[in-house]
């Protein structure tokens, strides 16, 4: 079963979707860790409550380099295979990726290479496009700019206000992230220069479309 880290600093609707899709038996996976820089964001009340471990890592008074050994000594302690990040507000160093070869995983709320950096969804709304969408990649080096595993297009109705855009956008990342989940647990994804080839294609979960059970109440 794959061991799965996941980083994250704000309220975890991202972690929860993941950590749904490995409770719930929809992807052979489960989350090991937490791993986040704020030990009072939501997402460290969504791991406490899913009993998962939570590794809160210290970043003031240490170079990037220095956080990234940290991190990377937790996830081999813990055994961890692949790593989620899901909204952590840190860029890692362009050795993290390269350590854990290839296996970083990254949700972005556009369709990359449209709209890279960390306010898309505002970003595609003030630009006027009537199709933004979600792209799953993986992280490397050079921020959002992984090859590119899934994406999703949403798109923006006339009546659509920002708030109701915003919310779609979340909605098409708690399909897709734990779909990419599930391909990466059946060993389905190869990474061919730029060019992701996924063996075969798998269904989206249970509540694609609608919010994960864990963030209903």
């Amino acid at each position: 079963m794959l061991r799965v880290a996941v980083l994250a600093s704000g309220n975890g609707t991202n972690f929860q979707a993941l950590q749904d899709a490995c409770a719930g038996g929809y992807a052979p996976a489960e989350i090991a860790c937490l791993v986040t820089n704020r030990k009072d964001a939501r997402v460290v009340e969504r791991a406490n409550g899913a009993g998962v471990e939570v590794v809160a890592v210290r970043h003031k008074d240490r170079t990037t380099e220095e956080v990234d050994e940290v991190i990377l000594r937790a996830l081999h302690a813990r055994g961890v295979d692949a790593v989620f990040y899901a909204g952590y507000m840190r860029i890692r160093g362009a050795g993290f990726a390269k350590a854990l070869d290839g296996q970083v995983f990254n949700v972005h709320p556009s369709l990359l290479p449209a709209f890279p950096g960390a306010q898309p969804i505002q970003d595609a709304w003030d630009w006027g496009v009537t199709v933004s969408g979600v792209t799953i990649h993986y992280a490397d080096e050079d921020l959002d700019m992984g090859p590119i595993i899934v994406q999703r297009a949403v798109e923006i109705a006339p009546d659509d206000t920002i708030e109701s855009f915003d919310g779609k956008i979340h909605l098409a990342e708690y399909a897709i992230y734990p779909k990419v989940l599930k391909m990466q647990s059946e060993g389905l994804l190869r990474v061919e220069g730029r060019r992701v080839l996924i063996e075969r294609d798998v269904e989206d979960p249970p509540w694609a479309g609608e919010l994960p059970p864990g963030l209903r109440t």
